[in-house]
């Protein structure tokens, strides 16, 4: 290979030309750039060597035991035998030619006396050359000529190698690629109609090369999709899709897919050792790189570390002053809580001596209003008794005056009558003595009413009252006209 497309393989994968990398690194990789020198050397002289016998790419990658050794292709064939018991050995024999999947019966000269149809293969029968069905395994007595056995097909899951050989990728690189398919011909529920469509519509050697044709041409067309670097990394999903495909394909036929495999994708030889050069350079660069790093984190560390220092110093210091001030504020908190406290507690015992205050207030005022009230009542009983007793007083001395005046009256009265007689018997006695007579008795009687009015309290009241003032009222008028 020449030094360019080495060149051009390195910085399709690194994405950094070599010839840079050299000239940026030429202290560091110059002994790598002579052990190069001297393998192309080698190399130039091998390959003049060899000129007149230079192998193919195949060649070289089935030799190329590094990547694997590339499988055979299956082959599948057909068999034919006389006798339908042997059926199932040469089915499950090895044989050199390939994997037999159908068994032809010849047709029998005469009818079978006995006919034994064999377990674990499907029997297709005719009937006058005409399908008539399958066969149920067991003994048969006198199998008539007329019907035979037309084949036996196998039920066996089978694999089928298929290599693929000089493919070539998106960056025109041959590759080989080994191919694996596993089917197996009919299922359990219609396994007698896929059967018959396998036997009379395909058959082994037309199944063997459409199925080569169909992976071979999803293969290429999927290498052909990608690059060399990339064709070993999609192979699941390759598998997949060939699978689904190869169903779509032969299904009708009673052929079923069940999996299908990559095993190996073998490059060329002299391309495999360039990648692994250009790998090993990779290796190389990136255990460089990793140095530089290295040693660039670890002097990054050293500050980060000095830088790390500083900041726990700070953040103590932050945590300190935190701290002072945390301790301050919480200082502050508890002088506040007890001032409000004390506060509280004043205000609580100014309340309470305020309501004991109002309490013995209105005990006090209780206490006054109940001792004024005693007091009143008492006063009151006192007065009414005085009252009482007064009047009782009053009432018997308005009795005794009473009866005084009374037997004064009648006395004034018997005397008045004396005189009057006394007068009677005068007979002719002047008006004027009589007038002098009346007021002289008048005025008796006026000085006895003051002198006993000065010796006594009267209260005056009543008819008694009113004939005592109309006599005054009288005397009064009877002094005036005199």
């Amino acid at each position: 290979m020449s030094n360019q497309n080495f060149q051009y393989m390195y910085q399709n994968r690194t994405g950094v030309p070599p010839v840079a990398q050299n000239q940026a690194n030429s202290q560091q990789f110059s002994y790598l750039n002579s052990a190069g020198q001297t393998q192309q050397k080698q190399a130039q002289i091998s390959v003049a060597s060899t000129a007149n016998n230079k192998p193919t790419n195949a060649e070289n990658n089935e030799k190329d035991e590094v990547q694997g050794i590339l499988r055979d292709r299956t082959h599948l064939i057909e068999l034919h035998t006389n006798d339908p018991d042997e059926g199932p050995r040469l089915i499950s024999d090895f044989n050199p030619k390939g994997i037999p999947i159908i068994v032809y019966v010849d047709p029998p000269s005469c009818c079978y006396f006995k006919l034994n149809v064999p377990h674990g293969i499907e029997s297709l029968e005719q009937k006058w050359g005409r399908h008539a069905g399958t066969m149920i395994p067991g003994y048969f007595c006198c199998y008539c000529s007329y019907k035979r056995i037309a084949a036996m097909i196998t039920r066996n899951a089978i694999q089928f190698n298929a290599p693929i050989i000089n493919c070539p990728t998106r960056d025109n690189v041959r590759v080989t690629v080994d191919v694996s398919i596993e089917f197996h011909i009919g299922m359990d529920e219609t396994r007698e109609k896929d059967c018959e469509q396998f036997l009379y519509y395909l058959g082994a050697t037309q199944l063997e090369v459409l199925l080569i044709s169909e992976t071979e041409e999803n293969i290429r067309n999927f290498v052909r999709s990608v690059k060399v670097e990339s064709v070993r990394e999609l192979k699941s999903e390759v598998a997949h899709q060939m699978v689904e495909e190869l169903n779509m394909r032969f299904n009708k036929y009673g052929v079923y897919v069940t999996s299908c495999s990559i095993f190996n994708v073998i490059i060329p030889k002299d391309l495999r050792i360039a990648l692994q050069q250009a790998t090993t350079y990779d290796v190389f660069l990136q255990n460089q790189v990793k140095i530089q790093e290295n040693l660039r984190i670890k002097l990054m560390n050293e500050e980060n570390k000095t830088l790390l220092t500083l900041k726990r110093e700070n953040q103590k210091k932050m945590l300190q002053l935190n701290h002072d001030f945390l301790m301050q504020e919480i200082y502050l908190q508890k002088f506040k809580v007890v001032c409000e406290t004390e506060q509280q507690q004043q205000i609580i015992k100014a309340k309470q001596n305020q309501d004991l205050k109002i309490i013995q207030a209105q005990a006090q005022k209780e206490h006054a209003e109940q001792r004024g009230k005693k007091l009143s009542e008492q006063l009151v009983a006192e007065a009414k008794a005085y009252a009482e007793a007064k009047i009782i007083e009053v009432n018997s001395r308005k009795i005794n005056m009473i009866q005084s005046a009374q037997t004064r009256l009648q006395y004034a009265k018997l005397r008045s009558n004396g005189l009057m007689l006394e007068g009677d018997a005068e007979g002719s006695q002047t008006q004027n003595l009589q007038n002098k007579r009346q007021h002289e008795e008048r005025m008796a009687s006026v000085n006895n009413f003051v002198q006993l009015v000065k010796e006594n309290s009267i209260i005056i009241g009543g008819k008694t009252g009113e004939e005592f003032l109309n006599y005054f009222k009288e005397t009064q008028d009877l002094i005036n006209q005199n």
